[in-house]
Parts: structure tokens; C-alpha cells; sequence
């Protein structure tokens, strides 16, 4: 299977099984949340770098291969995904941190046996609420993109313009039906983000877009 024919990947609606490895791919292209019957995924030995946000909205996931690319994170939502049993990102040496199953978690395997354990540190940062492991041999930890600031919890940090307003809207969003169809107005950039949040909070389950929360 080659990019071209992933470009089309919103229109498998009943897509069950993906296999796409070593095909040299270099992206995931967001439309992939509308395969909503999705339940493996296996992209294996490509060059992806990152991942669309908008895979892990696939309730119906039950095991993701990511082996043997070049990712630097992972959206912080993949452990809210209620049916994945199986996250395999074994060989991606530039992993920043690999997510922490909470520990009433028995049923998610996370593996990533390339990442060695001298390298992860033995503290339980946390961001977004979510336990993450950080790797003591990179200076700092790579968030995806779309978070534009990182305020820490415990101190008088206070959330950014956008994030407040896109958090308002979204709310209203899930309460007023209208404002949902306003939303297709706003910039292509905001209206995703308020389709498809950033992550949410692993403690309040509050949806989050440019402000990312960290506590050591």
C-alpha cells in the first residue's frame, strides 16, 4: 500500500485491518478518523515522525504497530482508547517519553523494548494529568505541536487567551447544537482543534488544545 492510496483513507469507513509497513511513509494524513470500524493498525518500519491526534478518536482500536520509525511523541490520548490492548514502539530512538499506564490499568501493554531503561528517568512527571517516563538522554521533552505553552501545575501559571476561549466554546459546543455549526466559520486550524481536542486531562477528563500541564 502506497501514500497515494492513504489519501483516501476517510472514505474506508468500514476498514477493520491496515497494514501499511515499510512503505517509506512519512505522514498519516487526519482523515484516518473517519475509519470508525478501524481495529489494527500496523505501520511499521516507515518514517513517520508524528502522528495525527485524530487516530486516537478510534474507540474501536485494538492494537497499533508503530515499530522501527522516527516518531518523537505520541498524542497523549492513545490511553483513553477503551478497546487498544497492544501499543508496539519498539525502535524509535527519538522517543521523548513514553506514557505510563495508570496503575489500575491490567489490560494496555505498552511495548518499547529499543528504549533502554537506563535512559528513563525514575521520577513520575505528569503531563495533562497523564504519568509519562522521560529519557534522561534528551535535554528536553517534546510536545506535539499543536500545544503553543506548557504552564505548571502548583504555581499562579494561568492558561493563554486561546486556550481559555477555545475551552469556552467547546463547551458550549457540547450544550448548545448551533454553536457547532458556527464553529466551521473559525479558521481551518481552530475549527479542527474544537473537532478534535489536543488531549484531555487524565484527572477531570477536560479537553485541552494550546496549553499543555505539567507537574515534576
Amino acid at each position: 500500500m502506497r501514500l497515494q492510496l492513504l489519501l483516501d483513507l476517510g472514505k474506508l469507513v468500514n476498514l477493520e485491518i491496515l497494514e501499511a509497513s515499510r512503505n517509506l511513509l512519512t505522514t498519516v494524513p487526519k482523515e484516518i478518523m473517519f475509519c470508525k470500524c478501524l481495529k489494527l493498525l500496523a505501520l511499521d518500519r516507515n518514517k513517520l515522525v508524528r502522528l495525527p491526534r485524530q487516530l486516537f478518536v478510534l474507540s474501536d482500536l485494538n492494537e497499533v504497530s508503530l515499530a522501527g520509525n522516527n516518531l518523537q511523541y505520541l498524542p497523549l490520548d492513545v490511553v483513553r482508547l477503551p478497546r487498544l490492548r497492544h501499543l508496539i514502539v519498539d525502535d524509535n530512538v527519538d522517543l521523548h517519553y513514553i506514557l505510563e499506564v495508570p496503575d489500575d490499568n491490567n489490560i494496555l501493554i505498552i511495548s518499547k523494548t529499543a528504549l533502554h531503561a537506563s535512559n528513563l528517568t525514575a521520577e513520575r512527571p505528569a503531563v495533562h494529568g497523564l504519568h509519562i517516563v522521560l529519557r534522561r538522554d534528551l535535554p528536553h521533552v517534546v510536545l506535539p505541536p499543536e500545544f503553543q505553552e506548557v504552564c505548571q501545575y502548583g504555581t499562579h501559571s494561568v492558561p493563554g487567551l486561546q486556550e481559555l476561549a477555545l475551552r469556552a466554546v467547546f463547551d458550549l459546543m457540547e450544550t448548545q447544537p448551533g454553536v457547532r455549526s458556527s464553529c466551521k466559520d473559525l479558521p481551518a486550524e481552530l475549527s479542527d482543534l474544537l473537532q478534535c481536542p489536543s488531549a484531555h486531562c487524565h484527572v477531570c477528563a477536560r479537553a485541552m488544545f494550546r496549553s499543555a500541564f505539567f507537574a515534576a
